[in-house]
């Protein structure tokens, strides 16, 4: 900087009230690689006003904001001894720096997170989690969104868990036709055995590499019932006992084609059975009555009711109890592979909607059984709801619930399914 340029400097220093002047000139210059437009000092103060207006040669004292252009200030500046010098360099003598506009930083930025996804890459490069990386790096490809996410928040998190994640899918047990717990799996790759639980970034990083390797060209999200048939199908099995679905007159084929047994016991004994998640991972059809009517409730005891007075008679049934598991998406989802149709209804309360409306979305073709206006007044509402809880209705998406859910946020009030087993019966049978 010669001295000339210094001496203007050292004055614009001196003077407080340009201080928000030259900010204003290097927001410019991020933002466009120059210094260009309207600047303005919204309530400026009388300093402010002074300083400025003196350069400018102008009386701001009756405006509350001034208001100067880039080309106002190029011509004053070319009245001056500093007339050799543009608006871009006294911005950068100013604050003694190179400035970077945001898209030069936006491009460093970039450049920068290629070099560390590269760098956690080079030792992969010839392997299939590698390959799946290359695609994820070059096109932006399913799982993309979830790392460049994770860089931003924690760039040496995600490294270790990338790379525990790159390692494991290159030895999945179905690459050498076995079958292995996700536990013993997770200590064998990492020594831990919590490394590919559920939420865990290892975990969601796997699902991804997984369904490079089985399932590509499925897009970015992955659902419960996704992650629980990857990992089935990639050889690691979850400790799946308690996620189990509860269902009346139906029964199993196996994935060989034969019957499974024990569900066929039941079905014959006419008792209730509890799939797991894993028995139906093994199945390759579902048996049920002529019909393909699969009535779903949410209440066991509803559930319960109605195989007492259904005993003698063919009917499918299924109980979700409550929030939906993987076990009782998988299951519907298989049944409507089928064919059948399904027909669920539950408590009229905002989570009971809630869980409605989820598997509506998941499953367009679902009928929603007893769900109406009528039918929540049929059951008497008269336990009050906290506002809390009615603020769960706000999320509700399909219409038919919608309007319900109106009226529910009217009454302040919820009612439950047992006052409707009259109504369910009737249909049944």
């Amino acid at each position: 900087m010669n001295d000339k340029l210094k001496e203007f400097i050292r004055y614009l220093k001196q003077n407080r009230g340009f201080d928000r002047l030259l900010d204003a000139m290097q927001e410019k210059y991020r933002s466009f690689g120059t210094v260009k437009g309207t600047l303005v000092l919204r309530n400026a103060s009388p300093n402010e006003k002074d300083a400025v207006g003196g350069l400018m040669q102008r009386n701001f004292q009756t405006e509350t904001d001034i208001r100067v252009t880039s080309s106002g200030l190029k011509k004053v500046l070319s009245q001056t001894p500093y007339s050799d010098y543009t608006l871009d360099q006294v911005v950068m003598a100013y604050y003694g720096r190179d400035i970077r506009s945001k898209k030069e930083e936006e491009s460093a930025d970039r450049q920068a997170e290629m070099e560390y996804f590269n760098e956690i890459l080079n030792p992969y490069k010839q392997t299939g989690s590698g390959e799946w990386l290359t695609r994820v790096i070059n096109f932006h490809e399913a799982g993309w969104d979830y790392l460049h996410r994770h860089y931003r928040q924690d760039a040496g998190r995600l490294q270790a868990a990338l790379t525990r994640a790159l390692d494991a899918g290159n030895h999945l047990p179905v690459f050498n036709g076995t079958v292995c717990r996700v536990a013993l799996f997770a200590a064998n790759m990492t020594g831990d055995p919590h490394a590919f639980d559920y939420g865990r970034m290892e975990s969601h990083i796997l699902l991804y590499i997984i369904r490079f390797h089985l399932q590509p060209d499925k897009g970015e999200g992955i659902s419960a019932v996704d992650k629980m048939r990857l990992y089935h199908l990639a050889g690691i099995r979850k400790d799946d006992l308690l996620n189990n679905t509860t269902v009346y007159g139906i029964s199993c084929v196996t994935v060989t084609g034969r019957d499974h047994v024990g569900t066929k016991g039941f079905l014959k004994e006419r008792e209730p059975l509890i799939l797991t998640l894993n028995l139906l991972f093994k199945t390759r059809e579902l048996l049920v009555t002529e019909s393909k009517r699969i009535y779903v409730v949410e209440n066991s005891g509803v559930f319960s009711e109605l195989v007492e007075h259904l005993y003698k008679d063919s009917v499918s049934m299924m109980c979700t109890n409550g929030q939906m598991t993987a076990a009782s998406l998988l299951m519907i989802e298989m049944l409507v592979e089928q064919g059948c149709e399904i027909f669920y209804s539950g408590d009229f309360d905002p989570e009971g909607l809630q869980i409605a409306d989820k598997l509506k979305t998941r499953v367009p073709s679902v009928h929603f059984w007893h769900f109406s206006i009528d039918d929540y007044e049929a059951c008497k509402p008269c336990v009050l709801l906290a506002k809390e809880r009615l603020s769960k209705l706000e999320t509700i998406k399909d219409r038919q619930l919608m309007k319900v859910a109106a009226v529910m946020k009217k009454q302040e009030q919820a009612g439950y399914q047992e006052a409707l087993l009259d109504r369910y019966l009737s249909d049944i049978k």
